[in-house]
């Protein structure tokens, strides 16, 4: 099998590598606590899980909930999100995407809007 695909060991590797890498991944939803932006951190308080704590870094991506990008900074409290981390130790988790769901106006909006 290899004398066809030569190439197959190698990328199965290269794959069980990046795999690795990546590491355990988690997603959940809830609703924006504190976002500070320029400390890196994120609180969340979770449907099911409590409150957690995510840290930010240069390679967290946001979206609002068309899918369009934004900034940290056009997250605000009490906008309903959905996260994706990688845990870390002591109990935080490196954001990798947060995406708005709700923001926190539609909450309060009336229905005639």
């Amino acid at each position: 099998m290899s004398a066809r695909f030569p190439a197959l060991p190698l990328l199965a590797a290269l794959a069980l590598v990046a795999t690795a890498e990546a590491g355990p991944h988690h997603s959940g939803t809830g609703k924006v606590l504190s976002l500070d932006a320029r400390a890196g951190r994120l609180v969340l308080a979770h449907d099911t899980e409590g409150r957690h704590i995510y840290r930010l870094d240069g390679a967290t991506r946001f979206f609002d909930e068309t899918g369009s990008p934004i900034t940290a900074a056009q997250i605000g409290v009490g906008d309903y999100v959905r996260e994706e981390c990688v845990p870390e130790a002591h109990g935080l988790a490196l954001a990798k995407q947060i995406r708005v769901l709700r923001p926190a106006w539609m909450e309060s909006a009336s229905p005639e809007m």
